[in-house]
């Protein structure tokens, strides 16, 4: 199963599934100037990890763009580093953000 970031958010939204996972609207309430990016005090302020903050800005500017926002969501999630989402990362993905919206029963 080939996946992209794009893709996963765009089908489960599209499928009904749920809202948007909890990531995306926490990159929105973070993102406090609406800049489009999280600078380190609006990362710290949300989730107060300036190490990640380093390791997922991929172009140096010391924001956080969407686009790095969900490539590095969709990196977490892509256990076998191939690049691409196995039906078993994308089982965990949906799973994780069924649970994050509080729509995931066990």
């Amino acid at each position: 199963m080939k996946t992209t970031w794009q893709t996963a958010v765009c089908s489960l939204v599209l499928a009904g599934a749920f809202a948007a996972p909890a990531m995306a609207n926490d990159f929105d309430a973070w993102d406090t100037d609406k800049s489009g990016g999280l600078s380190y005090q609006e990362w710290d302020a949300g989730f107060d990890e300036e190490s990640l903050v380093k390791k997922w800005d991929d172009n140096g500017d010391t924001f956080i763009s969407d686009k790095e926002f969900g490539e590095n969501i969709y990196r977490g999630y892509d256990a076998d580093e191939s690049g691409d989402w196995n039906d078993e990362e994308y089982r965990t993905f949906e799973r994780d953000s069924l649970q994050a919206n509080g729509l995931y029963r066990t």
